[in-house]
């Protein structure tokens, strides 16, 4: 595929979370144009949830997927062009990169801020909203709930036919969470989703309230824990959580009930990885 093509060039929209399969489309076409010594250039591009904030535990290697293929945090306040250099020095792919800078962006601004159109970087990721809680609200992927995905907002909602959205709602509310609150409403799937197709189901919807403290990671696990611990019965994991969360220790922590223990390990590894990553970085 790669006889006479002269250069590789990567201009896609990343969206600030580690499952973002755009991310290893790159890091994979870094590698092939490693191999055939063909420069690579990317065309870099703000990250749309700010650059500040990192979030999450590291992948661990052993359940490296096409969901995530190198350590780095869940949030990880990257660029492609800052992810590109990182994969390139770090975990040696060895490519000859070319990162074409981004202009006037800033660490701290958040893709409402730069005065740019917003163009769906994928059709379930509809608006800043949605991008805003994905880091988080993708683990529902990984259970048998809905993340939303076939409704009207993906990602901003999750919901079962079993669920006790307004208890669950009351007990979230309740741990008074930094810059979210949760919403009991009902909403309609599309007959051609993948999860309960054609129904109108119980659901819970995030609302950001102020999201420079909102942390989607944490707010997504304390969920998913609150509703395995008000439906023991009905609630399972699906196939993909472990792929997804970049590990099996989110699974066994809640399943054996030390979230609180896991997230406060998870802290630590985000502030390690924030330190870390400074000589990759681009932008101040």
């Amino acid at each position: 595929m790669l006889k006479d093509v002269d250069v590789l060039v990567y201009d896609l929209q990343e969206v600030g979370g580690r499952t973002w399969t755009y991310v290893s489309t790159m890091a994979l076409s870094m590698q092939a144009a490693a191999r055939k010594q063909i420069p690579f250039v990317v065309l870099d591009r703000p990250n749309p949830i700010g650059g500040e904030i990192v979030e999450g535990a590291l992948l661990d290697p052993r359940f490296k997927s096409f969901v995530g293929m190198y350590p780095i945090p869940a949030r990880h306040g990257m660029t492609v062009g800052e992810l590109a250099k990182l994969f390139n020095e770090a975990h040696g792919i060895g490519a000859d990169l070319i990162v074409a800078r981004t202009e006037n962006w800033r660490r701290s601004q958040w893709f409402d801020e730069t005065g740019l159109p917003w163009v769906n970087p994928s059709p379930n990721l509809r608006s800043l909203a949605a991008v805003t809680s994905y880091p988080g609200t993708v683990y529902f992927e990984g259970t048998n709930l809905t993340e939303g995905r076939g409704t009207d907002r993906p990602f901003e909602q999750i919901g079962a036919p079993w669920l006790d959205a307004p208890g669950v709602v009351a007990a979230m509310n309740a741990m008074k969470l930094p810059g979210i609150r949760f919403e009991a409403i009902t909403m309609r799937v599309e007959p051609t989703a993948a999860k309960f197709p054609g129904l109108t189901i119980p659901a819970i919807r995030f609302a950001v309230t102020e999201r420079q403290v909102y942390r989607p990671v944490r707010t997504a696990l304390l969920l998913i824990d609150a509703i395995r611990k008000r439906h023991p019965q009905e609630f399972a994991w699906g196939k993909t959580i472990d792929r997804l969360t970049g590990s099996d220790a989110v699974r066994r922590a809640i399943d054996d009930g030390r979230l609180p223990a896991l997230l406060e390990d998870w802290d630590r590894q985000a502030a390690a990885f924030g330190e870390s990553r400074q000589q990759y970085l681009l932008y101040r």
